[in-house]
């Protein structure tokens, strides 16, 4: 099979005005298209990628010319062997966004199971899931769905726009959950811990678990922290233990509960497309946030 470094090099097709090349490929492989003017990647179609793609961006489930989110669901898979980082340089689309990475829309996903990637982005009701392999930041936006089986998240793990995470194994270094979002933790480790800004009532974070329980720690000026403990619920028997950091603006420690709570019971992960809505508000176009902050223990993030 043809790598996809390969195909980059095949006969291409003129585009759009803006330098669009669509790959001349044989039928089973009119999965993707290159734009060489802004170095990326489009998949059109389901594609399992092995090769390293380094210094591109990767589009999926967007018409290479116009930008317009594709109908139907397809997935990217990035399996062993197959890398993907981001353009250094913020360039300009057709929709009048910036991308730097790897970004998914609509009814399209993204799955890792192997590989690595710099940056996974979810937008617009996609999926991005993490079976196996790396991903440093690892982010989910305007109502979208985030998975953590397996691998890790070695950097940072954030929420915006009434999307939700769900994380039954694997590693997260350290999240971050906006207003109207919610983190569904039922197994796997944390590095840091569980950063909950604008807490509301206690659907931030819901812990999955049997014995959970909540004890207060520290104030650090900023936050509150929790620990959270237990043992997971899916047979398995196996102890947890983390923390949870609640945004605090009073000036002094708050030993109050807020932004989460326990679920007795293991956490079953949804299937795609049975995901309802936190809130039945208007989303903003999301304008990303730039590179993740390196991480340092009990540093503050994005105060």
């Amino acid at each position: 099979m043809l790598s996809l470094r390969t195909l980059s090099r095949l006969s291409l097709v003129a585009g759009a005005a803006l330098g669009l090349a669509t790959l001349a490929a044989p039928p089973a492989r009119a999965d993707l298209a290159y734009d060489p003017v802004r170095n990326t990647y489009y998949t059109v179609g389901d594609h399992t990628l092995s090769t390293d793609l380094s210094g591109a961006n990767v589009l999926v489930g967007k018409n290479p010319t116009t930008l317009a989110t594709l109908p139907g669901s397809t997935r990217l898979t990035l399996a062993a062997g197959g890398v993907v980082t981001q353009n250094p340089n913020f360039v300009s689309y057709p929709n009048g966004r910036f991308y730097s990475g790897t970004f998914v829309f609509g009814q399209h996903s993204v799955e890792v199971t192997g590989g690595s990637a710099q940056l996974i982005q979810a937008e617009e009701n996609s999926r991005a899931s993490l079976r196996d392999g790396g991903v440093q930041t690892l982010v989910g936006a305007n109502r979208s769905t985030l998975e953590v089986s397996g691998g890790s998240v070695s950097s940072l793990l954030n929420l915006f726009e009434q999307s939700q995470a769900f994380q039954t194994g694997g590693s997260v270094a350290l999240a971050q959950v906006r207003s109207g979002t919610t983190y569904h933790y039922g197994g796997g480790t944390v590095g840091d811990a569980i950063y909950l800004f604008e807490p509301s009532a206690a659907t931030n974070l819901l812990v999955y678990g049997n014995g959970v329980s909540f004890s207060y720690r520290f104030f650090n000026g900023n936050f509150d922290f929790f620990r959270a403990t237990g043992t997971r619920a899916d047979g398995s028997g196996q102890a947890f233990a983390f923390d949870i950091a609640v945004r605090n603006s009073s000036g002094s420690g708050n030993q109050t509960q807020r932004g989460f709570s326990a679920v007795n019971g293991p956490l079953a992960v949804p299937e795609a497309g049975s995901l309802p809505l936190l809130a039945p508000a208007a989303v903003a176009a999301l304008t990303l946030r730039g590179a993740a902050p390196r991480r340092q223990r009990r540093r503050d993030p994005d105060c």
